[in-house]
């Protein structure tokens, strides 16, 4: 089944879906609080897996995610109170039927949870939450047999405006301490109007505790990019990259770290044929060649250096 195939055959709203590292498993969040898994089959499409490998949950889910598959099957689920449950797939005895067991429930009541990552697994197993108060917390795993205990090791208040952090992602570079890309907007009054604007923090971790490293300046006459963040795979550069997606449209920044400053390489939007409009989602692929990014139509833009420009090279349309 293809993407469309897999809406139709779930027949209810899909909240959100997410791939294993390997990209050979789906996980796909309804409406109706049920989470189902489809494989990849010999002919490389995907296969519903059955509803005995169905996840249901009592809560209300936002976003789904797959840990890393060093951590082995963990999926994670954050609802709409403010929680994120972690949750572990057992085989039975058969090999047949899966279940899902709770692992860890981080709960934060009063706020909204606006995004949520697993670390890369050379930084350590660790866990960054971003909510509407814009609180970026970090938890540390204590046992990496079970993925049970987590312990708090970062709790930094990286904006008190209203809209909080809006996504983070965390810097894939291993010989890096670990690094995460704070995603923020904030509003301000402008000739009698209410005008927004994205910032982006850096934090690192410096061996003792996490701390604001530097912030990445905006983009030339462009402000409005705080829907989506993601860093890239820097295979064969010498450089860091990026990317992130807005109502102005898509922007990269690359740069260099030296001596605990951000050297900015370049900035630039990435061209995407003449189309406008609100950008939702945007991702690199694994070598950092590509952008993929998403509109509020459900258009998908593929998008490649040519030139030395950003370019849409292909364009797919849900009919």
């Amino acid at each position: 089944m293809n993407f469309d195939q897999i809406h139709s055959f779930l027949n209810t709203p899909i909240l959100s879906l997410t791939k294993n590292s390997s990209g050979r498993r789906l996980a796909v969040l309804t409406l109706d609080n049920i989470i189902s898994f489809f494989s990849l089959n010999e002919f490389k499409k995907y296969e519903f897996e059955g509803p005995s490998s169905q996840l249901i949950t009592s809560h209300k889910g936002s976003q789904i995610k797959f840990a890393p598959s060093e951590y082995g099957s963990i999926l994670a689920l954050s609802d709409l109170d403010g929680g994120i449950h972690l949750y572990e797939e057992i085989k039975s005895k058969n090999a047949i039927k899966k279940n899902w067991s709770v692992l860890k429930e981080f709960i934060f009541p009063e706020e909204k949870i606006l995004d949520f990552k697993f670390s890369p697994m050379f930084q350590g197993f660790q866990f960054a939450v971003a909510s509407s108060f814009g609180i970026l917390r970090v938890y540390q795993n204590q046992n990496n047999l079970e993925f049970n205990h987590w312990e708090l090791i970062c709790e930094e208040t990286v904006t008190v405006n209203r809209k909080g952090i809006k996504s983070i992602s965390w810097c894939k570079n291993p010989f890096f301490s670990p690094m995460i890309a704070v995603l923020c907007e904030y509003e301000f009054s402008e000739h009698e109007r209410n005008v927004s604007r994205a910032e982006i923090f850096l934090y690192v971790n410096n061996g003792d505790n996490w701390k604001m490293l530097d912030k990445l300046p905006s983009q030339y006459n462009y402000y409005r990019y705080a829907e989506d963040i993601t860093w890239s795979n820097n295979l064969g550069k010498t450089y860091e990259s990026i990317v992130c997606c807005g109502e102005d449209g898509v922007y990269i920044w690359n740069f260099w770290l030296e001596d605990g400053k951000i050297k900015i390489k370049d900035m630039e939007n990435v061209m995407l044929d003449g189309e406008e409009g609100s950008m939702k989602k945007v991702n690199w692929n694994p070598n950092g060649q590509i952008i993929s990014c998403i509109d509020e139509k459900n258009t998908v833009f593929l998008c490649k250096e040519m030139s030395e420009k950003w370019r849409c090279v292909y364009k797919f349309e849900k009919k």
